[in-house]
């Protein structure tokens, strides 16, 4: 059986994946700290050392690491073959997991289901995380647009999305910005509506 888990530090390594070890899952860590996810790379095992009357020492094995930034892939593919999948980042840091799961999820046999349990401090932390998938994987509900222009204001991995970049007097030639046309990387386009005049990069 394989786990996943988001976090490696001491309440992943501590607490969940002393439980995760002892469940006998093959364990993988997934982090953005480098230094941590190579230390954990080049260990067989690590020890966690209870407190206070009757305490044990754990020794923690059968786990790897990858970096969920530059191992993004390999990380999908991990996800893809687990059956659970914990987490404990901090509530706020829940929705830059998404696309990694959903990545995972795409390559998944979907007839294989993923226990996911987000970990965190935090009243409903899984359902948290839930929607933040959901705003990735449910396209039609969450695509809106324009009457004039036609444009989707949520967009997905697969979109391509471009940011032109323009010089601008934001302060002498505001009254003309709207209707003004300019071209970026052979392609035109026009300014249909200015809403905030002191935002433009």
């Amino acid at each position: 059986m394989i786990a996943v888990h988001f976090g490696a530090g001491n309440i992943g390594r501590g607490f969940i994946g002393q439980l995760l070890h002892q469940a006998n899952y093959s364990l993988t860590f997934l982090d953005v700290n480098d230094e941590v996810v190579q230390e954990l790379k080049q260990k067989s095992s690590y020890q966690v050392i209870e407190t206070g009357a009757g305490a044990k020492t754990h020794t923690i094995s059968n786990f790897t690491a990858l970096n969920s930034n530059t191992e993004f892939d390999e990380a999908a593919k991990v996800i893809a073959s687990a059956q659970v999948l914990t987490t404990s980042v901090g509530p706020n840091v829940l929705k830059f997991l998404a696309p990694l799961i959903v990545a995972g999820l795409k390559i998944r046999d979907s007839a294989q289901p993923l226990i996911v349990m987000a970990c965190e401090n935090a009243i409903r932390a899984t359902d948290i995380l839930k929607s933040e998938i959901e705003k990735l994987t449910k396209k039609g509900n969450i695509e809106k647009k324009n009457e004039k222009i036609s444009w989707k204001y949520y967009y997905n991995e697969e979109d391509i999305v471009i940011i032109p970049k323009f010089n601008f007097n934001i302060e002498t030639n505001y009254t003309n910005l709207e209707g003004n046309k300019f071209s970026s990387k052979n392609q035109n386009f026009q300014i249909e509506t200015a809403w905030q005049r002191t935002a433009f990069i």
